[in-house]
């Protein structure tokens, strides 16, 4: 079930930066504080990974 709220929150999070790309608000700062959140996220996926003998899974 925390694997669907996950995803859900990621679709969301998709949807909305869609949404400011088209509006034109996208600016140098947000897309930074974009990158930071993804790459947070991707070393969280990598530690989950690590700890459920999923290593091979992914990127």
């Amino acid at each position: 079930m925390a694997a669907l709220t996950v995803v859900d929150h990621i679709e969301a999070a998709t949807d909305l930066v869609r949404e400011v790309v088209a509006n034109g608000a996208f600016t140098p700062t947000a897309m930074r504080q974009v990158d930071e959140g993804v790459a947070a996220l991707r070393t969280e996926l990598r530690f989950a990974r690590a700890m459920g003998g999923n290593e091979g899974f992914g990127a």
